[in-house]
């Protein structure tokens, strides 16, 4: 009956442990993507004529070589829109 109750409250402490690392985590996340917003936000503020906001829809956690081929699109969308500002 005691190795009951010890088994029990294993299992307890294990699932609260869980439940505060995944908190942790999902606080630790949305801060990175609120600073990430600020910083290219600021970057569109001094860089782009007639910027007003931008809003961030979705985050996802993508492979290297995804975030490397991201990083070109972006960069290639930065300059088409701000080609088509300038004109």
């Amino acid at each position: 009956m005691k190795k009951k109750y010890i088994l029990i409250l294993l299992i307890v402490i294990l699932i609260g442990m869980l439940v505060i690392a995944y908190a942790h985590n999902k606080k630790t996340k949305d801060h990175y993507i609120e600073i990430q917003e600020k910083r290219i936000d600021l970057y569109f503020k001094y860089n782009l004529n007639n910027y007003h906001s931008m809003k961030v829809t979705s985050f996802k956690r993508r492979l290297w070589v995804a975030i490397l081929w991201m990083d070109m699109l972006i960069t290639t969308k930065i300059m088409i829109l701000k080609s088509h500002l300038c004109n």
